[in-house]
């Protein structure tokens, strides 16, 4: 008896033969051919990319000199101060490749040329002394700028004039910037070089002076080198009028270069295919690139290919056998595939599908794969609600405390307020009254933070500078964290525009900090990093060199009252008070740490367009009695604490206020008698400040109307955005700042 395995192989066998000889002999016969015109494309592809590359370079030059033309134009660059403009220049010139030497030269002569040799920067300065005299000398390049020159260092120009150089008598004919006709040095240098020039004329002002960034053909030749598609073909560079300007040849010997119009050509005794392409035109160049490729390299890469095919071939025949005797084993393993997935299953485990592709164990598979799903998606529904609903109570807990404490603020506010204006200016109690004003406004951050977190309350966006927030706030934290961890801020330099709450992002690094201090409790270091990311953003990093956070712990650590500390060290809220205000900031909270080396946070914001930042709010004016003389003001609050409080307040000021401890009362009120401004609460019993708003404007008045609440208002902003004559007003608030915005809404 023969195996079933066995048979199958012998009658593949006895097909598979002849058909794989007649295979091979196709694929020798025809794939030359193709492999060949396919080689020939992918030449002229690589052409492309040559010549691609080339136009950038020049393009990246040419986007050079209108950076150095830019700072010319601002004034930042001037004739007269050589040093300088090195200064500015050189560090951005370090991190340039595409050219070695900017010469910038004006009308009077005075001339700052920076080359790059092999010992790095130098700079040759022609400037003109005390006597009126022209002296030229070289300088070597610092870190900051051009070294001080040696004794000796500058001579007389005795006769040399930068101005009758070829590339700035070219210059002074331009309009516009353009690539100058390609000359060579004289000695010792002989060197061929293609220049861009920049005229420096103001509109309707004669020429000042040229720029000139030089780019030299022997440092073409490495960048060719690269371009090459193959070790033994050749790349020339021409100009318009078919002078090469570089050659790129590798180790071998240099040749003529192939004649016009010519597709193969025999050079230094090879066969070659030559491709041709022009470069984009740039201003002043129509330059073209030349590619000769031997046809035995193109051989060479069609007869891999085709060992490649005969490879296939031999697999394609021993297919069939192998497939003969996998047939058998493949039905037991789909057997033991789904006993296995079965398993998982009831371990809680994601199944495996199935290897065989038989379409009985496939279904079977993917019913315990669906299986498997429902079961984890139910739990996670579960822990999702559960999710939901400790957020949602800790969003209702947090608004209603900010709403209560908001009031009482209000009212201690304006209390402080009323005693101040009661007493002469150099009373001994007024440094005691605004130390007490502070706190109440730190405990107002406090609420805004709660709001926030809880998703009441939108942050108060403005622009600010973020180095300048980190700076101020690392000098409170190495004060407040104590002597044993040391507070690092590494800035990068400039100011880092942001549209930011600065109470809120105070707020957060208050919180990573702390967290990092109990994560060191034997000392450590805090460093606070930022780093522009060149997409519009920029990264604050916050790392500390702490204990670290579990793996266990660390998808956890934004979740409300979850902590790592000890009972009664933490409350869980600290890190997901950080996440829900970076997140209404529209930025990105990350996290990396390792158990025993540290924890380091990445926020990342959007920058905003470079201006003027949010200034410090200005002080409060006092002596404000009198400036609301005769106004009738109604005035609606369910708080009695709060209604007295603007009751002395408004009537010190001269204002006649009506009282309302609740919506209705106030809507009765304003239909009895005619008011100049209705100053109402959001939240009150039988009628809501809103309500009340809606009831006024559709009786056809226009009175001027403030909304005040301690909860957000962010609600009502489209409403109000219509009306000139409303506003929202959010508590605490001062009261010199509800007095100014009274005399806004009825100065006409």
């Amino acid at each position: 008896m023969i195996p079933l395995r066995r048979l199958l192989a012998r009658q593949l066998l006895s097909i598979q033969i002849p058909l794989v000889a007649i295979l091979l002999g196709l694929v020798w016969w025809g794939s030359r051919t193709l492999l060949l015109g396919q080689a020939q494309r992918d030449g002229e592809a690589r052409l492309r990319i040559a010549v691609q590359a080339m136009d950038q370079r020049l393009t990246e030059v040419e986007q050079s000199g209108m950076l150095v033309h830019d700072y010319w134009t601002q004034g930042r660059l001037r004739f007269e101060t050589p040093e300088a403009n090195a200064s500015l220049l050189l560090p951005w010139l370090r991190s340039q490749d595409d050219f070695r030497l900017l010469n910038f030269l004006d009308e009077q002569g005075h001339s700052l040329l920076l080359m790059q040799g092999k010992d790095g920067w130098h700079g040759r300065v022609i400037r003109e002394d005390s006597a009126g005299r022209f002296q030229l000398g070289w300088q070597k390049a610092g870190a900051l700028g051009l070294e001080p020159p040696i004794p000796g260092a500058y001579r007389d120009l005795s006769g040399y004039d930068p101005r009758t150089r070829p590339w700035y008598q070219e210059a002074r004919g331009l309009e516009a910037p353009r690539w100058s006709v390609p000359y060579r040095l004289g000695p010792p240098e002989n060197r061929l070089v293609m220049t861009w020039l920049m005229p420096l004329r103001k509109p309707g002002r004669p020429l000042e002076g040229a720029l000139g960034l030089d780019l030299v053909a022997e440092d073409l030749q490495d960048f060719l080198e690269l371009l090459r598609p193959t070790r033994s073909s050749r790349l020339w560079l021409l100009d318009q009028e078919g002078q090469v300007l570089s050659d790129a040849h590798g180790s071998q010997a240099m040749v003529a270069l192939p004649p016009p119009g010519s597709t193969s050509a025999t050079l230094g005794g090879q066969r070659h295919r030559i491709l041709r392409c022009d470069l984009p035109s740039h201003p002043g160049s129509q330059w073209r690139m030349v590619l000769a490729i031997p046809e035995g390299d193109l051989l060479a890469t069609a007869q891999g290919k085709l060992l490649g095919f005969t490879a296939a071939a031999f697999v394609v025949m021993l297919l069939p056998i192998l497939w003969g005797l996998r047939v058998g084993r493949r039905l037991s393993d789909g057997i033991q595939d789904l006993a296995r997935a079965a398993g998982e299953v009831g371990e809680g485990v994601s199944p495996r599908r199935p290897s065989n592709e038989v379409l009985e164990f496939q279904v079977v598979g993917q019913a315990l794969q669906w299986a498997h799903a429902e079961i984890r998606e139910r739990h996670a529904l579960q822990e999702q609600l559960q999710h939901s609903q400790r957020l949602e109570t800790l969003g209702t807990l947090a608004g209603g405390i900010a709403h209560d404490v908001n009031n009482h603020l209000s009212a201690i506010l304006g209390q402080l307020h009323l005693v101040k204006e009661t007493l002469p200016d150099g009373h001994p109690a007024h440094p005691r009254l605004t130390l007490a004003e502070s706190s109440a406004t730190n405990c107002a951050r406090t609420t805004r933070t709660l709001l926030a977190f809880s998703r009441h309350g939108n942050p108060d966006l403005r622009p600010m500078d973020l180095h300048e927030l980190v700076s101020s706030t690392a000098n409170l934290l190495g004060c407040i964290l104590g002597g044993l961890i040391q507070v690092r801020a590494e800035l990068e330099p400039g100011p880092a525009p942001i549209l930011g709450d600065r109470l809120q992002l105070e707020q957060v690094l208050m919180n990573l900090a702390v967290n990092a201090r109990d994560a060191m409790p034997q000392g450590g270091e805090l460093s606070l990093r930022t780093r522009r990311t060149g997409k519009g953003r920029i990264e604050l990093e916050v790392e500390d060199t702490g204990e670290g956070i579990s793996a266990e712990a660390l998808p956890r650590i934004f979740e409300p009252f979850f902590t790592t500390k000890a009972v009664g060290q933490g409350t869980g809220l600290g890190l997901s008070m950080v996440h829900g205000i970076v997140q209404t900031h529209g930025g990105t909270l990350a996290v990396e740490s390792q158990v025993g080396t540290g924890t380091r946070f990445t926020l990342t914001f959007d920058l905003t367009t470079p201006g003027a930042l949010d200034p410090m709010p200005p002080p409060s004016g006092r002596n404000l009695a009198g400036s609301l003389l005769g106004l009738r003001i109604l005035v609606a609050e369910d708080e009695d604490f709060l209604l007295d409080m603007l009751e002395s307040a408004l009537g010190a000021a001269g204002a006649h206020v009506t009282r309302a401890a609740s919506g209705s009362e106030a809507w009765e009120a304003f239909q009895g008698r005619a008011f100049d401004l209705v100053l109402s609460d959001q939240r009150m019993p039988g009628c809501t400040g809103m309500e009340l708003f809606q009831r006024i404007r559709h009786s056809g008045s226009r009175v001027p109307f403030i909304l005040a609440s301690g909860q957000s208002l962010e609600a009502f902003q489209s409403a109000f955005a219509s009306d000139a004559r409303a506003h929202l007003l959010n508590k605490p608030f001062a009261i010199d700042d509800l007095l100014n915005l009274i005399r806004g809404l009825t100065a006409h």
